[in-house]
């Protein structure tokens, strides 16, 4: 949410973006739309029977995901 209400800032902001910014919020759209990815992934599996474990290259992805979603945060808060 904190990345959503950043770009926002970013965008609609009045003083207009920098390339540091512009490139911060691309990343943190894109971390956004591959976290989105893992989840409907994870959701599939679980909606058949009894679903496995998680793969952890998976669980890495995530967390990796999850990890550069909070620093395009600070980024284009800061």
């Amino acid at each position: 949410m904190a990345v959503a209400l950043a770009i926002r800032d970013v965008l609609y902001g009045g003083g207009g973006a920098s390339p540091v910014e512009a490139a911060a919020a691309a990343v943190g759209v894109l971390s956004w739309l591959g976290f989105l990815v893992l989840a409907h992934r994870r959701i599939a599996a679980m909606a058949a029977g009894r679903p496995s474990a998680p793969d952890p290259g998976v669980v890495r992805a995530a967390a990796l995901c999850t990890l550069a979603m909070a620093m395009v945060g600070v980024v284009l808060l800061w």
